[in-house]
């Protein structure tokens, strides 16, 4: 791979995006951008201590300074067993999943000098079609939906514990990161589970999970905020920006419903919140806190 080139390439996508390098500064309360089209962009080199790429990455990874930084860091990574990583670093606040699968097709097409396919959109392009739906009737039927699902909602999440924890509205619950390894031969079985009820593999861990929470937390009603990819033209698929949108999904827990037919349930119910998962979360909130 040719370092120069790697690198010019990533010099003109940032210069394509301004996501990549916008700044933000707080004045009296409000937050301003300032897109900037002065930046100095460079790889980091970095040799490795370990043959972890899991342990060079963690020891890497630090904060962003808003008001200067560019939106984007990039470094070459060489292990100590003299293998190669190329790992990028963006902050949530100007990119989510799918913007990395842009900048992915970005990058091979502009190392490789193949054509840019037309005109590149920014992420103002996005918040001016949002703008559009927020002046529509879809978004007041969207709002009709949300308020009537959760307007008469005024529960808290409380964690069943000997210890006295805070309920989730006194914004000073921690949380805790858990993470599990499925084997292949159960993930195997899982997905010809989905397959055989027509369903997906997330489908079935979702309603795993709210059966776990509703265990844990001995209540009958349950809710979970889920990320939903919100890129619904064209135009949004190929911005990099922080473009995911979320829903909060509420379960009622019955435990005389067997498994089926409790997916059953949740398969009916999903889909309907689905259809108005465009509506805002931070509007959704009026309804739920």
């Amino acid at each position: 791979m040719d370092f120069l080139r790697l690198e010019n390439a990533f010099s003109k996508i940032i210069m394509e995006n301004e996501s990549l390098r916008t700044h933000f500064f707080l004045n009296s309360g409000n937050v301003f951008i300032k897109v900037s089209n002065d930046f100095k962009f460079k790889i980091n080199r970095v040799k490795g201590k370990t043959n972890s790429i899991d342990e060079e990455i963690f020891t890497l990874t630090g904060p962003f300074d808003f008001t200067k930084d560019l939106l984007v860091r990039v470094y070459i990574i060489e292990l100590k067993n003299s293998k190669k990583y190329l790992h990028m670093d963006l902050p949530h606040i100007n990119s989510d999943g799918w913007s990395l699968n842009v900048m992915m097709q970005d990058l091979e097409e502009v190392y490789n000098q193949k054509p840019n396919g037309g005109k590149k959109y920014q992420f103002s392009d996005f918040q001016n079609i949002n703008q559009s739906y927020m002046a529509s009737n879809q978004y007041q039927v969207d709002k009709l939906f949300w308020e009537n699902l959760y307007s008469n909602e005024n529960e808290s999440f409380k964690i069943s514990s000997s210890r006295n924890i805070e309920s989730l509205q006194s914004r000073k619950l921690s949380g805790v990161s858990i993470v599990m390894g499925i084997s292949a031969e159960k993930m195997m079985a899982l997905d010809q589970f989905a397959k055989k009820r027509k369903s997906t593999r997330f489908q079935i861990l979702l309603v795993t999970y709210f059966i776990f929470l509703a265990k844990l937390n001995l209540s009958k009603k349950i809710s979970i905020m889920i990320p939903v990819h919100n890129r619904r033209n064209k135009i949004s698929e190929k911005i990099i920006g922080l473009i995911t949108n979320a829903i909060i999904f509420k379960m009622d827990i019955d435990d005389e419903l067997s498994i089926d037919d409790f997916l059953k349930s949740f398969e009916h119910e999903i889909l309907k919140v689905i259809k108005h998962s465009r509506y805002p979360i931070e509007d959704l909130f009026e309804f739920w806190i």
